[in-house]
């Protein structure tokens, strides 16, 4: 990807090194990036089998990288890291890793991934974004194009209804219910100002739900 700079991914305990990543960020900025169960077990010592811990890869992030970065977890692949921006198209945000890993993102609300295999490969749903940042309830499209496993793009076009769950002064907790055909599913959004701090969000019906928290 074009606008990385070389970053030295190094983390304390569950997070190991990764690699480098090349573009943008300052030469020996740690980044605990991405990690599979396997590879972070992997890492351990014989004597010690417990889980990432994603307060630990948090807390560990935010003590060791400079800047923007957000928290990503798939429970179906094990997978829990952070990512960083690292190139920016119009509203569209991409966030990668070391190995390769990507997602975009608009304001927080995931549109692409890349690196998975079942990728979520596009998205519309800027009328979902839309109601979601203003705290709006609604009818909106979300069509998601996904990559199978057989390697074949499939599109979803699924109604949504947007439903305000909670509202304080600092937070609005927002909830979107898509169906289409015998599909359905349901992602949850955490809206602060203009921005969504926590989104879990369905990628692709192969790779299931990804957690994405913003850090900073």
């Amino acid at each position: 990807m074009t606008g990385i700079m070389t970053s030295l991914a190094r983390a304390a305990g569950l997070v190991a090194m990764l690699g480098a990543l090349s573009g943008c960020g300052s030469e020996g900025q740690s980044n605990p990036l991405l990690l599979t169960g396997k590879a972070i077990k992997a890492r351990l010592t014989p004597q010690d089998t417990t889980p990432a811990d994603p307060t630990q890869v948090a807390q560990q992030a935010l003590a060791t990288i400079q800047g923007p970065v957000t928290m990503i977890q798939i429970p179906s692949s094990g997978v829990i890291g952070t990512v960083q921006p690292i190139e920016t198209n119009g509203v569209h945000t991409t966030w990668g890793s070391a190995n390769r890993r990507s997602f975009t993102l608009v304001n927080g609300f995931l549109t692409g991934t890349r690196g998975f295999g079942q990728d979520l490969m596009s998205s519309d749903a800027m009328q979902t974004i839309g109601l979601i940042l203003a705290g709006k309830e609604g009818r909106a499209q979300h069509v998601m194009r996904y990559l199978t496993p057989e390697d074949t793009i499939t599109t979803i076009n699924a109604t949504c209804d947007i439903r305000v769950t909670s509202r304080t002064k600092a937070k609005t907790e927002m909830s979107e219910t898509c169906s289409d055909g015998d599909l359905s599913f349901i992602n949850t959004y955490t809206v602060s100002g203009q921005t969504i701090v926590q989104a879990r969000q369905l990628v692709s019906p192969a790779l299931g739900y990804v957690t994405l928290t913003r850090l900073r």
